[in-house]
């Protein structure tokens, strides 16, 4: 075995939950585009439940001057214009979304993980663990991952905070409403980062690792992850450069701890971490109650700007670290499902 081989076997070596289903997945674009089928079937009822109150809010909220198109735009200046004033129109909506709107919309994406276990187990014929669904470890694992994420983001908010990218403002004033809606967004992030992981780490990467190999894909899963979010509220290169490298980071820690646990609990504290501990936005999305307020106070490059800190260079840092840091661990021994 050459050098080559070595280092690509103890980045992306191959986990257990391979080995189930034993028979070879479809070619990788195939995959993507069931992956992608799964995503849009498990939306319909999101859209279902969530789209009547955000229709609701709307049309009680949105500022409908910004849509009057006349003929003084019609030059090239008057339509620039114009579709800023109707980004600008969304993103003020969107900004003030109401907090239940989105616990709504962070709750319904537990359809997403049913449909994924559906097709796995049901059309597949696979099982749970070849989701990383695996109980030996599973509450450790899960705590483990609480405490990487929160450290993660934590540290990427620190690098803001040093660098004059962020400042802190201050703690909330407590009251019932708003400590009961931090727990809820907990929980709201738990279904959240489950379902996302299912999607992406869950199903296909290991649909594609069947028949491809590892990098393979982990390259095309965190692709994915990152067009997902490639229309939220803010988005920029660098964001979409920091969702690839979320995804393999995430890729890889699922890889060495061969299963879901770990990984799921890293995406749902590092959202929780960002919007209802530090006030910040959370891929672009709406603020929501927060411990406490940390605001952009400098370059969009340090802070990420509009899109929060996954837009900025601090988190690029970070979740470099930590793939090199996961990339050197060794894969964990095998064990009973």
């Amino acid at each position: 075995m050459n050098s080559k081989n070595k280092f690509s076997d103890l980045v992306f070596p191959r986990p257990q939950l391979l080995n189930e289903p034993p028979e070879k997945g479809l070619i990788w674009i195939v995959e993507v585009l069931v992956t992608f089928l799964v995503y849009t079937v498990a939306s319909i009822p999101v859209s279902i439940l969530t789209s009547p109150f955000i229709i609701v809010y709307a049309v009680k909220n949105i500022d409908y001057g910004a849509f009057s198109f006349g003929v003084d735009k019609l030059s090239l200046n008057g339509i620039v214009e114009y579709g800023k004033n109707v980004y600008d129109t969304v993103l003020n909506l969107i900004e003030n979304m109401p907090a239940w709107i989105t616990l709504i919309t962070l709750f319904s994406f537990a359809f997403i993980t049913l449909a994924v276990i559906i097709y796995r187990v049901k059309i597949r014929k696979g099982t749970l663990y070849s989701l990383g669904v695996k109980k030996a470890g599973a509450v450790k694992n899960y705590a483990a991952g609480l405490l990487i994420g929160f450290i993660l983001f934590s540290a990427a908010v620190g690098m803001g905070l040093l660098t004059k990218g962020l400042e802190f403002s201050g703690f909330i004033r407590f009251d019932i409403p708003s400590i009961v809606y931090i727990i809820l967004f907990l929980f709201g992030y738990f279904v959240q980062g489950m379902a996302e992981e299912m999607l992406c780490r869950g199903l296909l990467m290991t649909s594609i690792a069947r028949r491809h190999s590892v990098l393979c894909a982990v390259i095309v899963n965190s692709v994915f992850f990152a067009l997902l979010h490639a229309f939220n509220p803010g988005i920029s290169v660098l964001a979409v450069i920091n969702l690839f490298l979320f995804g393999v980071f995430a890729s890889i820690v699922m890889i060495k701890t061969d299963n879901i646990w770990m990984v799921s609990a890293i995406h749902t504290v590092w959202n929780f971490t960002q919007g209802n501990v530090f006030g910040i936005k959370v891929s672009g999305s709406a603020y929501a109650p927060s411990v406490m307020k940390v605001v952009s106070s400098g370059s969009k490059f340090l802070n990420g700007g509009n899109f929060g800190m996954e837009g900025g260079v601090c988190v690029t840092a970070v979740l470099l670290l930590g793939i090199i840091i996961f990339a050197l661990i060794k894969p964990k021994n095998k064990e009973e499902i």
